[in-house]
């Protein structure tokens, strides 16, 4: 239904700030690998679960020591 798929966009979206969030105050600058995963718990209750890597990327050309 249109008021589910609603919910799991709006869970998608929170779940992927809280993951950009986290990354920040890791001082990553960039997450690669994002997945995201639908899942069902009990009492028909559905969960959006997100993972990724967070990285530093550098500017072409620059090398850190």
């Amino acid at each position: 239904s249109q008021k589910l798929t609603g919910k799991l966009e709006e869970a998608r979206i929170t779940a992927q700030a809280i993951l950009m969030e986290r990354s920040v105050a890791a001082q990553a600058n960039a997450v690669i690998g994002i997945n995201f995963h639908y899942t069902m718990f009990s009492g028909n209750t559905m969960g959006v679960i997100v993972s990724g890597t967070a990285v530093v990327r550098e500017k072409d050309g620059q090398m850190t020591e």
